[in-house]
């Protein structure tokens, strides 16, 4: 038996990536939706700032090269945030393409 569904083409839609599963592409909005609360409800970062505001807030991302933290960079820049990240050495050319503008290796122990 077939189902269909009537969507708006006004919705926001797109096709799953082939090489995810339905669980991993489900699992995408859920890791944006943490990431926008944390800046904009929790943090009182503004969603759209105004062009002449870009660049003027900062944040803080620990573990920039994780799920959360990717997308988080990714985002903060959108949102015309200056992205200030943590990674390990092997991760910092990953961080930067995402556009981290500062990187800290963080501190190792001896």
């Amino acid at each position: 038996m077939q189902r269909y569904v009537v969507i708006s083409s006004s919705a926001a839609m797109i096709r799953k990536p082939p090489n995810l599963s339905w669980e991993q592409a489900a699992a995408i909005p859920l890791v944006y939706m943490t990431v926008y609360g944390c800046l904009v409800d929790v943090g009182n970062l503004p969603f759209r700032p105004l062009e002449n505001d870009k660049g003027k807030n900062s944040v803080l991302i620990l573990g920039g090269s994780g799920g959360a933290g990717s997308q988080a960079i990714q985002l903060a820049k959108m949102m015309g945030l200056n992205v200030v990240t943590s990674c390990s050495k092997a991760s910092e050319d990953m961080v930067k393409k995402l556009g981290a503008d500062e990187v800290s290796q963080g501190v190792s122990k001896s």
